[in-house]
């Protein structure tokens, strides 16, 4: 049998070469895998109020840093008010019942804004939010990568009753411009008017993004 399979084996070399035999041997791949990653996510139990405000994340994906400011054209001053919680059902993780967070205007037609800087993201892409807002008109999403010149995203409108919260999913994979980049930056933008009573209500701010994983070379013997 031994010599059986010496013989066959020769007879390969002589067919193929020894450079093809061994391209037949040793097959060496290299492969990347996708998993999604909970990038940050924000409850608002730690909440600081004042202008700007800031909080702390209630869970943070390792590597990655996240700092919350809040300003605008109507001084961007918060102050803590009434929460909501998540399920894993409507969000990507699931929150207690905690106070959310309000920036209240004075100013009519006033554009407060709260926004989120992640640092440590160059491996990620694929970023997609999820937040509950309440009590205005309308939201802009936007995006940036030096926090000074932000793009508009796309505009987020509430129902008829505005007392309560809404979700809001908001899928960034398209945009090419933050993927895989250090340090991205998110804005919620409120369309508000102070005048009538508006104010801009948001809890519960996540984000999740896919990371790709290089695995090492092996070498497989066939």
């Amino acid at each position: 049998m031994k010599k059986l399979t010496q013989k066959i084996l020769f007879s390969l070399v002589g067919k193929i070469g020894i450079i093809s035999l061994t391209a037949i041997c040793l097959a060496m791949f290299n492969s990347n895998t996708q998993a999604q990653t909970l990038l940050v996510n924000y409850d608002f139990a730690s909440l600081v109020p004042g202008s700007p405000c800031a909080a702390t994340p209630l869970t943070i994906a390792g590597g990655v840093t996240a700092t919350l400011i809040t300003g605008g054209t109507g001084g961007g001053s918060c102050i803590p008010s009434h929460g909501d919680t998540t399920s894993f059902e409507e969000a990507f993780a699931a929150n207690e019942y905690n106070p959310g967070v309000q920036l209240a205007s004075s100013l009519t037609d006033s554009k407060d804004y709260f926004q989120f800087q992640l640092e440590g993201v160059s491996a990620y892409r694929d970023y997609k939010l999820f937040f509950q807002a309440r009590r205005i008109p309308s939201i802009d999403v936007q995006y940036s990568l030096d926090g000074i010149n932000f793009t508009d995203f796309i505009r987020l409108h509430f129902g008829l009753n505005q007392t309560l919260y809404h979700e809001f999913y908001v899928d960034l994979s398209a945009v090419a411009e933050i993927e895989r980049q250090p340090t991205v930056y998110i804005r919620l933008v409120g369309t508000s008017r102070a005048s009538n009573g508006y104010s801009f209500d948001i809890d519960n701010f996540q984000v999740q993004a896919t990371r790709a994983t290089k695995k090492r070379n092996r070498v497989r013997v066939f």
